[in-house]
């Protein structure tokens, strides 16, 4: 099932996941790093939201939340902070 959220969604998400925000200066993107419990074995351990969007194409949303599981974290509670159900 897929569903269409935009960045301020998607920043609440990271949010309720842990993820901790980093400093924004002059850009329409904003920065999260990964909390600790994420064992980041390859790549970055940040997470890009681009701004001001209202919503996000489906076919993004749906990467963005593959890209979350990816990372370790389970479906399940990624939908409880969209505050989606199955």
């Amino acid at each position: 099932m897929s569903f269409i959220f935009g960045s301020k969604e998607y920043s609440k998400c990271l949010l309720c996941l842990g993820f901790t925000p980093q400093r924004q200066t002059g850009s329409s993107h904003r920065k999260y790093k990964a909390p600790q419990n994420i064992l980041i074995t390859a790549g970055r351990d940040f997470i890009i939201v681009i701004q001001g969007k209202k919503a996000y194409d489906p076919h993004t949303c749906s990467k963005i939340i593959k890209q979350l599981i990816r990372l370790g974290i389970k479906k399940d509670d990624i939908l409880k902070c969209f505050d989606r159900k199955k």
